[in-house]
């Protein structure tokens, strides 16, 4: 029988959780979320028409395993094709594609 993981809440830690469990393991990721949406914080929502960012859409951290991780889900886009230097919590760093 295949283990199962219980995840509460479709946000960005959660949504991470289940990928990283079904990319690394052979449990099976099971998200319960108590709206009929998900994205957590980080979701666009539709108001009269508009369409509202109500969180980040990008994420920032201090370690570097975590922004590896973030720039490969989510990459800078890059028109220029020249080096970019990011800056976040007083650091800076060299993204290259």
């Amino acid at each position: 029988m295949r283990k199962k993981a219980l995840i509460i809440g479709a946000g960005p830690a959660g949504l991470t959780a289940a990928y990283e469990l079904l990319a690394k393991t052979d449990i099976k990721p099971i998200i319960l979320e108590m709206s009929n949406e998900i994205g957590g914080i980080s979701r666009t929502v539709n108001y009269k028409g508009y369409r509202l960012d109500i969180g980040g859409h990008r994420f920032f951290s201090k370690s570097d395993l975590v922004m590896d991780w973030w720039l490969n889900i989510l990459p800078f886009e890059n028109r220029s094709n020249e080096e970019l230097t990011i800056t976040y919590q007083n650091q800076s760093r060299e993204i290259r594609e």
